[in-house]
């Protein structure tokens, strides 16, 4: 069982599914950020919950699956954890 988290942001929304921070890029990746320390460079910031629920509806499959691969971001990169 997935569970869901929308967190506050400086501007917007966070999304958080397994205590996974969710970052979308601008060409469709979705990928799972795990956070060490507040939010991680690279989660995606949503300006309404209304847009987190259109995304979560539309990408949930992707996202969950996002979940069993995730990545940490090391100054400001992302990288793969490998377990």
């Amino acid at each position: 069982m997935s569970t869901i988290k929308i967190v506050n942001g400086k501007r917007g929304y966070h999304l958080k599914v397994n205590g996974l921070f969710i970052s979308q890029a601008f060409g469709g990746d979705i990928k799972a950020i795990r956070n060490e320390v507040g939010v991680p460079y690279g989660a995606t910031e949503w300006v309404s919950v209304k847009a987190i629920k259109n995304f979560w509806h539309k990408y949930m499959q992707i996202v969950v699956a996002a979940t069993n691969k995730p990545y940490r971001s090391v100054w400001g990169q992302l990288q793969f954890i490998a377990e």
